[in-house]
């Protein structure tokens, strides 16, 4: 997905070592469903669909609805129509691909507002997109796979993944402590802005000093 992974388990089991094992590979498969930057995958063909009803499998469905969700939710500052605002600022393709740079763009109203005009059945898990309507998943799908890793890996212990900051806990350690989460510090390489003590759930951060 573009970015670093890491995930623990608070565990001694044989069978947690075998499931970490396995980490790349699930992420592996989601970024084959959930990538803008593969011709072929699943997200990929639906922008291609537009103006047609198109079925999607469950793990596209569930990330759909989650982005639709923070849409709603945060009344359009969060949306998952801003394709055409990251390839005009040059992120096109992935981004150990380009350059830093600290050329932006602004959102056309089109974008913003067009998550409203996206046709999404749950259950049918069906999909249309209007004309001129594309989407990025972007930290909505590192967010989901995290959480999906959690799910998977939790049997054996308590887990936390680390989806280049997308950050999802099963619960407290083995001996009920938190997981401390630092906050990065910006201006200094070395520092930290905090130490968050993180029981379940899930944290994010987002900043201009690495991505733009």
């Amino acid at each position: 997905m573009g970015c670093r992974m890491s995930a623990a388990i608070d565990s001694d089991q044989e069978t947690a070592a075998e499931l970490l094992a396995r980490l790349p590979e699930w992420f592996e498969h989601w970024e084959e469903r959930l990538s803008r930057f593969r011709r072929d995958s699943e997200l990929s063909q639906l922008n291609r669909g537009q103006g047609t009803s198109q079925s999607v499998s469950p793990w596209m469905g569930e990330v759909i609805q989650a982005a639709l969700a923070a849409a709603d939710y945060s009344q359009g500052i969060v949306v998952p129509t801003i394709l055409g605002a990251l390839e005009a600022a040059g992120y096109d393709r992935s981004f150990e691909k380009i350059e830093l740079s600290s050329r932006g763009t602004d959102l056309a109203p089109s974008e913003v507002a067009g998550w409203r005009t996206i046709e999404f059945d749950p259950r049918g898990r069906t999909l249309r997109l209007p004309h001129g309507v594309r989407l990025d998943l972007g930290g909505v799908a590192k967010g989901w796979a995290a959480d999906r890793a959690v799910g998977r890996l939790k049997k054996t212990g308590p887990v936390m993944v680390d989806a280049s900051g997308d950050i999802a806990v099963s619960g407290p350690k083995s001996g009920g402590q938190p997981w401390a989460i630092a906050v990065a510090d910006p201006r200094n390489r070395d520092g930290r802005l905090a130490m968050l003590k993180i029981q379940r759930g899930g944290v994010a951060t987002s900043g201009r000093d690495y991505r733009r």
